[in-house]
């Protein structure tokens, strides 16, 4: 990205990540230059956490979790996770079966995408530790960085109201779009794009 390096932390569904954990300070420090970090979903809490390293210049939430000191995903939700997250042996799934998880993504897609789009990446996402969104975030880099918030339009995972008023907390310039919960996958190209844009942005404000 024009000379840059953005890394995207990875959804809670693909990874576990304690709120305190400085392991990704170790994977920027590797990058050996200015830094965009990139979390969507749950990645916004690594990347909160570990946004304040020197070589980051801006942070950039995805329909993420911009959370605050002493917040953790199930807290800034008003304590309790939306009914269309399975809970089963202390793991959490978006959807409370395959099926489900199929039809919330489904809903995100643009018309005229065939259900089997859907059905792939329904299969990409992994069970996460429901401790993991019980965990409190300590490092608030958002406080310190630029930020920009992608903020959703038509997400039926996070709801976009609730994305608002994080983005809004945290002082994040926000660009709405007109797609659901995963960008990256109803318009890969344009969402490319739109990183690349901000990658400029940085540059500008540095």
């Amino acid at each position: 990205m024009a000379g840059r390096c953005a890394r995207s932390a990875l959804d809670g569904e693909h990874r576990e990540h304690a709120p305190g954990c400085r392991g990704d300070h170790r994977a920027i420090d590797r990058a050996g230059g200015p830094v965009v970090l990139v979390g969507h979903s749950y990645g916004g809490v690594p990347v909160t956490e570990a946004g304040d390293h020197p070589a980051v210049e801006r942070i950039v939430y995805v329909a993420a979790f911009a959370l605050d000191a002493g917040e953790s995903v199930i807290t800034s939700m008003g304590g309790a996770l939306p009914g269309v997250w399975g809970i089963s042996d202390d793991q959490l799934t978006m959807g409370r079966s395959r099926e489900e998880r199929v039809d919330m993504i489904a809903a995100d897609m643009p018309p005229g995408v065939p259900r089997d789009a859907s059905e792939q990446l329904a299969d990409l996402f992994r069970p996460q530790s429901l401790a993991s969104f019980s965990d409190q975030v300590s490092h608030v880099a958002w406080r310190v960085k630029h930020a920009t918030y992608v903020l959703t339009e038509n997400d039926g995972v996070v709801p976009p109201a609730f994305q608002e008023s994080l983005a809004v907390r945290s002082s994040a310039e926000i660009v709405r779009i007109p797609h659901g919960h995963a960008p990256f996958q109803e318009d890969p190209a344009g969402f490319a794009d739109l990183l690349e844009r901000v990658a400029t942005l940085s540059s500008v404000a540095s």
